[in-house]
């Protein structure tokens, strides 16, 4: 990362270790090898050492984007990575044991993507994996990305007090029940838990990864390895490759919806769906984790299996702000799942084979295809990653030609597919997605190219409510329970991105009021055209109607008489209003309305007072923007709450002050008669002497009144003091809980005070 420098972890105070710093990699170095060639010096040591143990690439070409952009060569041994990212500074010794357990893990799968990477080489169509090659790959290919730098950057944090993420409450219950002090010891220690765990032959290691790492994290563990399937690609025209970025395993494709604060302009998200991950492998082979929210030919014609995923995609698309825009924008991806030996395709789906019982065996074994792709879905996949590139440093290629035309495709491209989540999002002039696509426009001027910058804009992102996540799962049980024959093994739920953007947007309240004013001209514009429209449309049975209603009504409701706004103003209006989110069309009453048949005279005289009530809602709507009768009660009511608990809560910190006084007086009056018994009795024995104001007991006497009329005005004015905070916090509660009942909402609360100040501006 460009930033790993200021995000280097530094060793607590008093357990300072004496063990050699460590660069740690985001990106394992025999995958690098894979994108990387020969340096001069390494050529001649090539050449000089031609018996002898061989000689591995030690250079990639990449395209640094920080601190400026330019093309260079970087030395494979300090590329994508940091010094003690996996450090646990909070152990004495061994500080490197999840390093260790990574490099170890790193050993097992490394012979299996040689593998995959020869029989691409080697023109195959196909590799054969056994059952715990397949496993030891899926547990790689998830440990790869929760290792990343984006969840480095979600745990590293001092303490629990600066850990931001949704998750604080369940990760810090979790760090109590386990003993850990910081979020950084929850991350390491599942790494260090994903990676020992050894693959059975029962295949109860995954039970067990769930059962000992943090449960979010296990739920997420569960969806990567379990409701997604895997596949193998490769460019069909020989000059295509794949790029590698410094998140190359933590790349996905999907929906993803936020909320947008307009005051901080702070972004979260909120629902997030990933329907593919990528995991390049080579050049010239990726590695593709595909939801099984997607439809797939085979499992399709198992009865039940489509109505389910069909009912769990539709409750994905539910959680999002935009239904229309849920699509994937690789649907048509070629890939399939991999063929195995213990089933065989009957009918056009799979069926257990004569001697399996559908349990996991460890002879079982698994033929994955190299699906070949042709260039446009080759370039659709580059395109995914250079979207995901803006918390990279640096990319790297193998040839300059492939990288020039990937940059070319994914700049100038639309990458907006029909009904899908559209790529290259831009919201705000200091968005980082813009800014990474203006450090892309330069890259790909380096590589000889001339490309014209296209993005997609998408200025208004306040949503609107989403299903919680506990309901969509109870929904999903439930309704998968009732599909005869399925077994439910678990939830399709992505969590939520763990990183956030936060930044400032000093344009945003500019770009609401010019499109609202722009809102506003539609509606009178559209009014006038209606206007126009009306004489021509109204017939000889509306006239009679409009004759005959006075007389019915009589003349007391002639000011409720229904101006000239038919269905179809209405309609304008509130599809005008839905690009906000606030109202929805309603186009089905203006069809009804076009189509209907002629009515009676009963049925007439109905409609004219149907539509003279509706005349006069309308008019209550477009009173509402200016200000509202209700804010003169509104602001009469509050004036007397205010000056009602004035009243309550003076005379109820008066009542408090005086029994604390009388209280402190006779507990101090029954101390002095305990401990001076003979004055006690003097004073009783003389009840009817009195000070006459004279001499030194009449100046004492003064004193005393002084010191007790002092007295009084500090404890009326603590009293006031009091009074005045209490009845602030109390009036501000009540109109802030008022408010957001009202708005049905804390970000439509924040939104109606806006719309509220610029009506009255207005």
């Amino acid at each position: 990362m460009g930033d790993s420098a200021t995000m280097s972890p530094q060793p607590p105070t008093g357990l300072m270790s004496t063990e050699r710093s460590q660069y740690h990699h985001h990106v394992p170095r025999f995958i690098l090898r894979n994108f990387a060639h020969y340096s001069d010096k390494a050529k001649a040591k090539k050449r000089k050492q031609k018996h002898q143990k061989r000689i591995d690439p030690d250079m990639l070409n990449v395209l640094q984007l920080e601190p400026e952009v330019k093309k260079a060569e970087m030395p494979l041994a300090r590329a994508f990575g940091q010094r003690d990212m996996y450090r646990d500074f909070q152990k004495p010794v061994n500080q490197q044991h999840v390093e260790i357990q990574l490099g170890k893990l790193e050993c097992i799968v490394a012979p299996i993507f040689h593998k995959i990477r020869k029989a691409q080489e080697s023109g195959l169509s196909a590799v054969r994996l056994l059952r715990s090659e397949r496993d030891e790959l899926r547990r790689f290919l998830f440990v790869m990305r929760y290792r990343g730098s984006n969840q480095h950057k979600r745990f590293f944090d001092k303490d629990i007090d600066s850990y931001n993420a949704k998750d604080k409450g369940s990760l810090l219950q979790h760090m109590r029940e386990r003993g850990f002090e910081k979020p950084i010891e929850v991350w390491l220690d599942n790494i260090k838990t994903m990676a020992e765990v050894k693959i059975d032959k029962e295949g109860t290691w995954f039970a067990e990864i769930l059962q000992r790492i943090y449960h979010r994290d296990a739920d997420w563990a569960f969806v990567n390895m379990q409701a997604m399937y895997l596949a193998f690609c490769t460019p069909s025209n020989p000059d295509d490759e794949f790029l590698l970025t410094e998140n190359a395993h933590d790349i996905f494709e999907g929906p993803v919806s936020f909320t947008l604060d307009p005051l901080t302009g702070e972004k979260n998200t909120t629902a997030c769906t990933e329907y593919h991950n990528f995991s390049a492998i080579s050049p010239r082979v990726i590695a593709v984790l595909r939801s099984t929210l997607l439809p797939n030919t085979e499992e399709d014609n198992i009865p039940g299996v489509r109505e389910s995923r069909h009912l769990e995609r539709e409750l994905h698309r539910c959680m999002h702000s935009a239904y229309d825009l849920t699509a994937s924008f690789l649907e048509d991806l070629p890939v399939t799942k991999a063929r195995n030996s213990y089933t065989t395709i009957v009918d056009g789906a799979p069926r257990l084979i004569d001697g399996e019982d559908g349990s996991p065996k460890p002879h079982h074994t698994f033929d994955f295809k190299l699906f070949p792709l042709a260039s446009r879905h080759v370039q659709k996949i580059n395109a995914v990653i250079l979207n995901e590139s803006h918390n990279s440093s640096s990319i790297a290629f193998a040839s300059h030609g492939a990288a020039r035309r990937a940059l070319e495709f994914y700049l100038t491209a639309s990458c907006n597919e029909p009904g899908a989540y559209p790529l290259k999002i831009v919201s705000d002039p200091y968005d980082p997605t813009l800014l990474q696509l203006q450090k892309l426009e330069k890259a790909v001027a380096l590589l000889g190219a001339t490309a014209r910058l296209m993005f997609n804009v998408d200025a208004d992102d306040s949503g609107r409510d989403f299903l919680f996540e506990q309901t969509v799962f109870e929904e999903i049980r439930r309704r998968a329970a009732e599909i005869r024959g399925h077994t439910y093994t678990g939830n399709q739920f992505t969590p939520p991105l763990p990183w956030q953007y936060q930044y400032f947007l000093p344009e945003v309240y500019e770009h609401l009021e010019r499109l609202q004013e722009k809102e506003r001209e539609e509606q009178r514009s559209g009014k006038e055209e209606l206007e126009k429209k009306k004489p021509e449309e109204e017939g000889p049975e509306n006239e009679e109607l409009e004759k005959k209603k006075p007389e019915e009504e009589g003349p007391g409701n002639e000011k409720n008489k229904p101006k000239d706004k038919g269905p179809e103003k209405k309609q304008q209006r509130k599809g005008a209003q839905h690009k906000y989110g606030h109202l929805q069309a309603n186009e089905e009453g203006s069809k009804l309305q076009k189509n209907a048949p002629k009515p009676s005279k009963r049925a007439a005289k109905r409609l004219a007072r149907q539509k003279a009530a509706k005349s006069r809602s309308l008019q209550n709507d477009e009173s509402n923007s200016r200000p509202p009768f209700y804010l003169i009660i509104l602001a009469t009511f509050i004036l007397g709450l205010i000056w009602g608990l004035r009243f309550v809560y003076y005379r109820l910190f008066t009542f408090l002050w005086k029994s604390y006084s009388w209280t402190r007086y006779f507990l101090s009056r029954k101390a002095d008669l305990h401990l001076e018994p003979d004055a006690a009795h003097s004073e009783k024995s003389t009840p009817d002497r009195v000070d006459t104001g004279l001499g030194s007991e009449g100046s004492m006497g003064s004193a005393s009144s002084n010191e007790t009329n002092d007295e009084a005005n500090f404890a009326d004015g603590v009293l006031i003091m009091l009074t005045v905070y209490a009845t602030f916090i109390t009036v501000v509660v009540a109109c802030w809980y008022c408010l957001n009942l009202y708005v049905k909402g804390t970000e439509g609360l924040i939104t109606w005070v806006w719309e509220t100040v610029r009506g009255l501006r207005v």
